[in-house]
């Protein structure tokens, strides 16, 4: 993980560190899937590919980067091939100077000749609406009592559904139920938004807010909005804990 402080080889605004696969939200950096890639190797390979593809500038010439545990992968580009790669252990496929086009960014990854798994990369439209959901099923149901946390993380989409990476409109979290709201964060690394600050900044689309669990049952509501957007609101159930969960874990209160 990436962590305040230590921002070599960079300085001011920036304020955490980089050295991480995963940033200080909780996001996975580009870093992580080559970790993926090649000390889980999925039975399925896995594909990944940036940067992203929206750009907003003329014409122009990008590298373009796959990480992958597939024999051979190949990109295109609004379906015209840039030619196929074989993939090198522990390393990456790239293309140099790669001319952007809006449209799609797509790598196919194949394994014994046969094409096994793709990742494209849409250019998007503008910030159109707002997704929420719990990140990586942190906290889908809390315990009554035990000092539960839950992550909540809100997507800017466009309007077809696609997460807008460079959006950066400001979230605002309010909590209400039987819960309380404890921080925010976004993993931008030159972020000064205090992480207790119920509004911040998307980074790449994405931003997270942490919701803590109170002492009595019910239901704890997560709502997050952002100017020009419909609101968008998420339930979290909080329930008595099962037998033998005090025992195990709330008897000593725990405080995250």
């Amino acid at each position: 993980f990436d962590y305040k402080g230590e921002p070599t080889p960079y300085a001011w605004p920036d304020i955490n560190s980089h050295f991480g696969i995963i940033d200080i939200a909780g996001f996975p950096k580009d870093r992580f899937f080559w970790y993926r890639a090649w000390f889980a190797q999925p039975e399925t390979p896995e594909v990944w590919v940036f940067p992203h593809w929206n750009w907003q500038s003329k014409p122009f010439n990008l590298p373009i980067w796959v990480y992958s545990n597939a024999d051979a992968v190949e990109l295109f580009v609004n379906d015209q091939s840039q030619g196929k790669k074989t993939m090198t252990q522990y390393s990456h496929a790239e293309w140099s100077g790669v001319k952007y086009a809006p449209g799609s960014l797509r790598v196919v990854a194949y394994k014994g000749g046969q094409a096994v798994n793709q990742i494209i990369r849409n250019t998007t439209g503008a910030p159109a609406a707002l997704n929420i959901s719990i990140k990586d099923g942190v906290g889908a149901q809390l315990m009554a009592g035990c000092a539960d946390v839950a992550l909540v993380q809100v997507s800017v989409v466009d309007s077809n559904g696609f997460v807008v990476p460079d959006a950066s409109n400001v979230v605002t979290f309010d909590v209400s139920g039987p819960g309380s709201f404890l921080g925010t964060g976004n993993g931008d690394p030159a972020c000064h938004v205090n992480d207790k600050s119920p509004a911040r900044p998307a980074w790449h689309g994405r931003v997270l807010a942490v919701v803590g669990g109170g002492v009595s049952t019910g239901v704890i509501r997560v709502t997050a909005s952002a100017p020009g957007l419909k609101p968008v609101s998420i339930a979290i159930p909080q329930i008595a804990p099962t037998p033998g969960w005090h025992e195990f874990w709330c008897h000593e209160n725990p405080q995250l």
